[in-house]
């Protein structure tokens, strides 16, 4: 008998809104569809997951956080449980604080950016704490296309403790990770892109394997 398979589908609305000279606010809304298989049993679900929403703000004129950041961003993420089996989402609150870094870099003549993101997620009730790193860097390959590489790394702080998770072993607390991600994204027009993106772990603790494939479409207004 195969071992357990788990497929999630996942579609996100993301808005980021401007409110004054220096701040944004931003909306993610998430809908995902979830298999998991073992051979002898087969469960989906389709559901809204745990709505985020963001407060942006420039620090470039904070003093000492500015030699380094020039953005920090606070997340909360709404305890909203779509229910189902596996299960869709969960009831405890996240809070997360980020701090971005980022300049320019030129390679070959080709113009390109790098940003570094570095977070901690506060986790309500049993779930463990996390501390995050993400590295991004883009280059500009033609005046339309861009490519992207990225690195997302999640250290679990381990003092949390297990939660009812049904058969959607992606809302365990206690895992590390860090994972590769490569893309292009191809500019149709002014304000219209396209991303297409592949993920891929490299190495985790207590998080499954597999491989992410994802199309995003950044529409500006």
């Amino acid at each position: 008998m195969g071992g357990a398979t788990f497929t999630r589908l996942q579609a996100n609305a993301y808005s980021e809104i401007g409110l004054a000279p220096g701040w944004a606010l931003v909306a993610n809304l998430t809908a995902a569809r979830l298999v998991y298989e073992d051979g002898s049993y087969r469960a989906t679900s389709l559901a809204l997951s745990n709505p985020e929403i963001a407060v942006q703000a420039d620090v470039t004129g904070v003093p000492f956080v500015s030699r380094l950041f020039c953005m920090a961003q606070l997340t909360v993420k709404l305890p909203y449980n779509g229910g189902g089996d596996p299960l869709v989402g969960f009831r405890q609150m996240d809070v997360e604080g980020k701090l971005r870094a980022l300049g320019w870099l030129e390679v070959a003549h080709h113009n390109g950016y790098w940003v570094l993101d570095l977070a901690y997620r506060l986790r309500d009730g049993a779930p463990s704490d996390e501390l995050k790193l993400e590295t991004t860097a883009g280059l500009d390959l033609t005046t339309r296309l861009m490519a992207l590489a990225q690195i997302f790394t999640t250290l679990g702080t381990g003092n949390g403790s297990p939660i009812p998770n049904g058969n959607n072993p992606s809302i365990d607390p206690e895992y590390s990770a860090v994972q590769s991600q490569f893309g292009v994204v191809y500019m149709m027009r002014p304000g219209r892109r396209v991303q297409l993106q592949w993920n891929r772990e490299l190495w985790g603790r207590n998080s499954g394997d597999g491989n992410t494939i994802g199309v995003v479409m950044w529409l500006d207004f």
